[in-house]
């Protein structure tokens, strides 16, 4: 058999029943142009064009093999009695092949040999790949057991890909959470501690005002002679806070027409502030 038979035989194997095996099918839920290439309803111009398209996505810019995309390397066809491919190597041959037939349409001829001979050598290589795979892949159903496995074995990875992702999403998310948490925490601290200042500061400002008022009281309540010299103390008291004062007042001049006043008073309240109130002052009569 030619490998242009082989070429057609490999077509007509993506459009019979046994290619819609479940290997095929992971195949082709992971690619779209292996979608297309082995849907039996695909025509011979879409399956040509998805190899085409394929054939290109997996060829370096110098023309070598970049290699199977999406797994398309774990799934196996029997392409005749003899001879079993890789979907990869499928695709790129069948690709290679509809080009090799536009150039030669177009009377391209040394481009469309030189396509030709790339096919060929993918199939030769077909030939050696079932030497080294055995007899194993003489029937359809053999097939069908390998495809099994490489499905199996795609979906188990892609379920601990899955389960990888869900991990390091969750722990991710708990991890913001944490950080979030963290940070209303650090707020709300900031909060109270803002809070507790404010507080210390009204409490000291009430405290010095106590201990204000109740020191005037104090000093306001020391019994002073007038036209004498007199030394007096007094007590106050306001809002909790108690203080005690000591003046004294004495008058001078011809007729006592002149006097002085000075006193002091040292208050403490009940936010054990402690403060001080002087006061002084002069007087003429006439």
């Amino acid at each position: 058999m030619s490998p242009t038979q082989c070429v057609d035989d490999v077509a007509r194997a993506g459009s019979n029943i046994s290619a819609e095996d479940s290997g095929w099918q992971a195949a082709r839920r992971a690619d779209s142009n292996a979608n297309q290439f082995f849907d039996g309803n695909s025509t011979k111009e879409q399956r040509d064009q998805a190899a085409i398209n394929y054939l290109d996505a997996t060829t370096n810019e110098d023309g070598s093999d970049k290699g199977a995309q999406n797994g398309m390397d774990q799934v196996v066809t029997k392409i005749n009695d003899n001879n079993a491919q890789t979907a990869h190597d499928h695709m790129r041959m069948d690709g290679l092949k509809a080009l090799a037939k536009r150039e030669e349409a177009a009377g391209r001829h040394d481009n469309a040999k030189a396509l030709n001979d790339e096919a060929d050598k993918i199939y030769q290589r077909s030939i050696e790949d079932r030497k080294k795979l055995g007899n194993d892949f003489n029937d359809v159903d053999a097939v069908r057991k390998h495809n099994e496995s490489a499905r199996v074995e795609q979906d188990r990875n892609a379920g601990k890909t899955i389960d990888a992702i869900n991990s390091d999403s969750t722990l991710r998310a708990i991890n913001e959470q944490e950080s979030f948490n963290q940070n209303i925490e650090g707020r709300v601290n900031n909060l109270e501690n803002a809070f507790q200042q404010q507080a210390t500061r009204i409490n000291e400002n009430e405290g010095k005002m106590s201990n204000g008022i109740a020191g005037v009281a104090a000093m306001a309540n020391m019994p002073l002679v007038p036209g004498a010299t007199t030394i007096g103390a007094g007590v106050g008291h306001f809002n909790g806070s108690d203080a005690l004062a000591i003046g004294v007042t004495s008058s001078f001049g011809e007729t006592n027409q002149w006097s002085v006043k000075a006193s002091g008073s040292y208050a403490e309240g009940k936010y054990k502030q402690k403060d001080f109130v002087v006061g002084a002052g002069v007087g003429y009569s006439f």
